[in-house]
């Protein structure tokens, strides 16, 4: 049986790495945070099959026009010359590509999937690592910061920052050494995964496009809403985690409607023909 109180403490736990990643002493509201994940994901899991070529082309200009706008500093031609050929051009790549960029995301997301799946044990192995590589004073802890990382009123400092590359590429070394067997077994089933996501994707983009947003959708607004009952409404957190079985069958039930309501709604309403009036001829 699936454990959700597992399931939200990693992905609390990722959250909570990712945040010491940001700008030191940031600490955003979790309510905004898990209010903004309910409204993002009900859009996606309705109707991000319709928006996500519009936003993708979208992208693509977005990017172009910045290296449009580089290229002609470069060159000392006109700003606007650049900006719009460069939007042009990647809009127009990015539009005639939509087909491959839907295999290659589907293809990163099952590998991102089946290692995250397959390193339960990853944050424990950061943390303790850490421990041993850190000193007081010498950056932040990384997801689990120590008292001692820094001194009282330096909290804002320099020093209390990220993580440097030299730290992470430690980290690597470390890792490999101690888990090699691991990483290389799930190397091997991450490429599997990515390979089949891939051909999944070329071979049938609209299918895999519904059911990637009916998927993320729901689970960015289930995740959105499991923060919001576990801070505010804890007795009602501990009542769906009796009974996980309903719980993950209704979480289940709302893809399924979400995939369903895509997948009738993908081009519009049809508005039926009308049948031809006969003519009466004198």
């Amino acid at each position: 049986m699936v454990d959700l109180q597992i399931m939200i403490d990693r992905v609390v736990s990722g959250a909570n790495f990712l945040r010491q990643l940001c700008l030191p002493g940031w600490h955003p509201s979790m309510a905004l945070a898990a209010g903004m994940a309910i409204v993002a994901g009900l859009a996606t899991a309705m109707w991000g099959a319709r928006l996500l070529r519009a936003f993708f082309v979208l992208g693509f200009m977005v990017a172009g026009a910045a290296v449009g706008v580089y290229c002609a500093r470069r060159l000392d031609i006109e700003l606007l010359v650049g900006l719009v050929l460069g939007a042009g051009v990647l809009g127009l790549i990015g539009h005639f590509l939509y087909r491959w960029w839907v295999g290659v995301g589907t293809g990163l997301f099952a590998a991102l999937v089946v290692v995250m799946v397959g390193t339960p044990w990853i944050w424990s192995e950061v943390e303790s690592f850490s421990d041993s590589y850190l000193k007081p004073g010498s950056g932040i802890r990384i997801a689990g910061a120590a008292e001692g990382a820094a001194a009282p009123g330096q909290e804002n400092s320099a020093q209390f920052g990220v993580a440097t590359s030299v730290f992470w590429r430690a980290f690597g070394a470390h890792l490999w050494a101690q888990k090699q067997a691991e990483l290389r077994r799930l190397a091997v089933l991450a490429g599997i995964a990515g390979l089949l996501g891939l051909v999944l994707g070329l071979i049938l983009p609209r299918f895999t496009t519904v059911m990637g947003t009916s998927v993320i959708g729901v689970g960015s607004a289930v995740t959105g809403g499991a923060v919001l009952l576990i801070r505010n409404q804890r007795t009602w957190w501990d009542a769906m985690l009796a009974k996980p079985g309903w719980f993950l069958g209704a979480v289940g039930l709302t893809m399924l409607l979400a995939f369903v309501f895509q997948i009738r709604h993908r081009r519009g309403a049809i508005v039926p023909a009308q049948p031809a009036v006969p003519v009466a001829t004198a």
